[in-house]
């Protein structure tokens, strides 16, 4: 019976925490959006992101390829460190934040985990109807 009463508690603690947890989440979402960064704007950017990171890898990999020597890896990697390496001044310096900073990268990871497993899980149930 105590076993089952800390365990009503514990899950108690766990959806107040939970439910404090949405509240400031949907703060934060609605500061976001009253200084216009909308939805659409966001996933814009982060589209933009991703499809830079994906060109200048596969360039990468494909120039790694080939290389024969020393500097033609450093040659491979020049074009993406031109176009990306002062970002790590900029946020080491702190002139540039990215949201998995504050977040934490190993929260961010969890997220992204749970989140593709359960988009993946609905496209092979749909796949198996």
């Amino acid at each position: 019976m105590t076993e089952s009463i800390e365990n009503i508690e514990r899950n108690a603690l766990r959806l107040k925490e939970l439910e404090t947890s949405e509240t400031q989440k949907g703060e934060v979402r609605k500061k976001l959006l009253s200084l216009g960064f909308d939805p659409t704007s966001l996933l814009g950017t982060t589209a933009d992101a991703a499809q830079i990171l994906i060109y200048e890898v596969a360039k990468l990999c494909s120039a790694l390829n080939t290389a024969q020597s020393l500097e033609d890896v450093r040659n491979a990697a020049k074009p993406i460190n031109d176009l990306l390496g002062s970002t790590i001044n900029d946020v080491d310096t702190g002139i540039v934040k990215f949201p998995y900073q504050h977040k934490g990268q190993d929260v961010v990871v969890a997220e992204i985990k749970q989140r593709s497993t359960a988009v993946a899980d609905i496209l092979i149930a749909a796949q198996e109807q």
